[in-house]
């Protein structure tokens, strides 16, 4: 029923009227709130479901998170034990080359011996000559097969670094997304909130 559609008498309205009319909006008001009601439940029901799904999301983030610090540290400590293998390999190596000093003062001295060994025999420097050429590529031989190490030692510990650094580029990048997703996320269930 409209306002204009009320009867007027010549003391105002009819009562009927009126009070039919009022019925009529507050019937109109009480199913508008009502409507708004469902909508704001419907809201609530859409919001928590969004809610426990980016909780779980976060759970599930969690523990790639965790999952990625342990394979960190695992990297970390295989790391740990490579610079102490290389450490053991540079003393052992440092080892070698006082050897090869040791060795080298060791063949001057076989050198003077066999000249003047030279005067005695010439068999006796033959023989000296040659136990001098061996003990001297032996220690070649051991300085190069050290070397050796040392080199593949250092192509693991790049080899590690580079790992390392590859991880740690993921960890930032699954951690910005994430914190980008729910920052776009608690931005839409405020703006729905509101």
């Amino acid at each position: 029923m409209e306002f204009t559609q009320i009867k007027g008498t010549i003391f105002g309205y009819k009562k009927v009227d009126v009070v039919q009319y009022i019925s009529e909006l507050n019937e109109l008001h009480t199913a508008q709130l009502q409507n708004k009601k469902d909508e704001l439940d419907e809201l609530k029901k859409a919001n928590d479901v969004e809610i426990n799904s980016l909780k779980a999301q976060n759970e599930e983030l969690e523990l790639k998170v965790n999952e990625l610090k342990e394979q960190l540290n695992s990297v970390q400590t295989e790391l740990n034990s490579t610079l102490s293998a290389l450490e053991l390999l540079k003393n052992e190596h440092n080892s070698l080359l006082e050897e090869t000093t040791d060795l080298r003062d060791k063949s001057e001295f076989i050198a003077t011996a066999i000249i003047k060994a030279e005067k005695c025999a010439g068999l006796l420097v033959n023989e000296a000559r040659s136990n001098a050429t061996e003990i001297v590529n032996q220690a070649h031989q051991k300085v190069e097969a050290e070397k050796q190490k040392l080199e593949k030692a250092k192509e693991y510990v790049s080899d590690i670094r580079a790992q390392f650094n590859n991880l740690a580029t993921q960890i930032n990048t699954v951690l910005g997304s994430t914190e980008a997703e729910l920052n776009v996320k608690i931005s839409s269930i405020e703006k729905a909130s509101k």
